[in-house]
């Protein structure tokens, strides 16, 4: 729900920011999630249980001078999620744009 309030803000934003290279337009990430994400959106594995959600900033936006963006994926089968993940993780890689971003995988962020 709070995203979904979020949207008219984002869509409305002042040119200002995207001019000054803030985080909601730094056009690199956004452009490596978007392939990522619309790789696991055509994912042969991907089933009506498969959640998808982003990009969007990461809780902590700002860490080391860097802007951070996430993905959140979801499926209640932990197994089928993790062959889902395996099996993209060789063509992220293989994207132009990994090598121009810092990625990483973080599997089950808020456990411990």
């Amino acid at each position: 729900k709070i995203v979904a309030q979020a949207i008219p803000y984002i869509q409305q934003m002042p040119e200002s920011r995207k001019a000054a290279g803030m985080w909601m337009f730094n056009q690199r990430a956004s452009a490596f999630l978007q392939a990522v994400r619309q790789l696991f959106e055509s994912h042969p594995l991907r089933d009506e249980h498969f959640w998808l959600m982003g990009p969007l900033p990461a809780i902590q936006a700002k860490r080391g001078g860097r802007f951070r963006w996430q993905l959140l994926l979801q499926h209640p089968s932990r197994s089928q999620l993790q062959k889902i993940v395996a099996q993209a993780i060789p063509y992220i890689q293989q994207m132009p744009e990994s090598r121009k971003v810092r990625w990483n995988v973080d599997v089950d962020p808020t456990d411990g």
